[in-house]
């Protein structure tokens, strides 16, 4: 009796001795992490993590998620605000899903609305109709909007 008494407080306290060694342990290899994970040493222009519109490759609908990972990522935003029916929305569309657009807005993060869904969200940066290309800074606040009847060529030079 006395010996398996014996066997357990010898093995609880090997147990407690290894548990505080390997806290120490990984103290000491933390100490030696050399890898820089401040926010200055991240990469920039990396795609946002939560696209979601199916016809819009890279695109997504969530506007915060999008402005806090431009915000982390020193990075301006594209607004594109859809009207449903309106032909003018897909010639945008069109022109912003091309390869020429895409390239335009290599370190951008791109957010599409839809006016009819969205209205309080797109009320609250100032488009009152829509289809509107809208350039927001890291900071979330717009910077500029293209003219709604700009050219091809007017929407990729916006777009750089």
């Amino acid at each position: 009796m006395f010996m398996k008494l014996g066997l357990t407080v010898a093995s609880l306290c090997c147990a407690v001795v290894a548990f505080t060694a390997c806290a120490g342990i990984k103290d000491h290899v933390r100490s030696k992490d050399f890898r820089d994970n401040s926010p200055a040493a991240r990469a920039t222009g990396t795609p946002s993590p939560v696209a979601n519109v199916p016809d819009m490759s890279g695109w997504t609908t969530d506007v915060d998620a999008a402005l806090a990972f431009a915000t982390e990522n020193p990075q301006k935003t594209v607004l594109f605000v859809q009207q449903s029916g309106a032909p003018q929305t897909e010639s945008i569309k069109q022109i912003l899903s091309s390869a020429e657009a895409e390239s335009a807005m290599a370190n951008k993060q791109k957010v599409t609305l839809n006016m009819l869904t969205a209205a309080d969200v797109v009320g609250s940066y100032g488009i009152t109709q829509g289809p509107a290309v809208v350039l927001l800074g890291p900071d979330g606040i717009p910077e500029s909007q293209l003219p709604p009847n700009a050219s091809k060529a007017e929407l990729l030079a916006y777009l750089k």
